[in-house]
């Protein structure tokens, strides 16, 4: 009888400790899932991010192509209007040699207009309405 009570006993404590364990791995298992759909939440919202990365990181390229284009373009207009300058400034020394009289009569009719526009401007009275160039 001793011996039947000792093994309903053990049994018993047996039953009781796995059902305790049982419930201790179901709550862990919740846990885990619970850890888990946060963690496929946050895994979604850098997948987002990595995505508008990837597209920001597209624009600026071509930005920057757009900006190269823009440069070399703008270097070439460049090294135009300086081989256009040289060569007007040849044109306007070959002038000066050959008739300083005229030359000289421009720069100084040009020299007064500027002079005229800046006393103007000093007393108001031009109102910003200046114009240097009559053609």
């Amino acid at each position: 009888m001793k011996i039947k009570l000792i093994c309903f006993g053990i049994i018993g404590i047996a039953i009781i400790s796995v059902y305790f364990y049982i419930s201790h791995l179901k709550s862990e298992l919740e846990n885990v899932k619970n850890l888990n759909s946060v963690l496929t939440l946050q895994v979604q919202e850098q997948n987002k991010t990595i995505d508008k990365m990837k597209t920001d990181f597209s624009e600026i390229q071509t930005i920057n192509k757009n900006l190269k284009s823009n440069n070399d373009s703008n270097q070439i207009k460049i090294q135009q209007l300086e081989q256009s300058l040289d060569k007007k400034e040849s044109q306007l020394k070959e002038l000066a040699q050959k008739k300083p009289e005229a030359v000289q009569k421009i720069v100084n009719t040009a020299s007064f207009k500027v002079l005229k526009c800046f006393e103007d401007l000093s007393r108001n009275i031009d109102n910003g309405n200046c114009v240097l160039n009559e053609n």
